[in-house]
């Protein structure tokens, strides 16, 4: 029960923080609404 939870949320993080840090490091916007990175 505690695994697959763990599992979805690293997944789920993992792939938004690769795609965030990517996108940001890139064009320095959001991917996802094309907004303006200001977490980075």
């Amino acid at each position: 029960m505690a695994e697959p939870k763990k599992k979805l949320t690293r997944t789920r993080s993992g792939n938004r923080r690769s795609h965030n840090a990517l996108h940001g490091m890139s064009l320095g916007r959001c991917g996802n609404c094309g907004a303006p990175s200001l977490n980075l």
